[in-house]
């Protein structure tokens, strides 16, 4: 993820002080980063370097435009 620009709404959002990362930016990331993150797609969370993705992620499913 190094050089690219993060997207506000993609990324990450703001919610009161503290910028929140979504669970694509841990994705592309590469790995768990250990701290507690709330949308940490890995398993088990919050353990520093984990690359396994969590089944709820591997579900996921966008939604198809019609």
């Amino acid at each position: 993820m190094k050089d690219k620009q993060l997207r506000n709404g993609v990324d990450y959002y703001i919610e009161g002080e503290r910028v929140i990362f979504t669970a694509l930016t841990h994705i592309n990331r590469g790995s768990c980063c250990g701290d507690h993150c709330r949308h940490c797609p890995y398993e088990p969370r919050d353990t520093k370097g984990r690359v396994v993705l969590s089944e709820e992620i591997l579900k996921f499913t966008p939604n198809k435009k019609k």
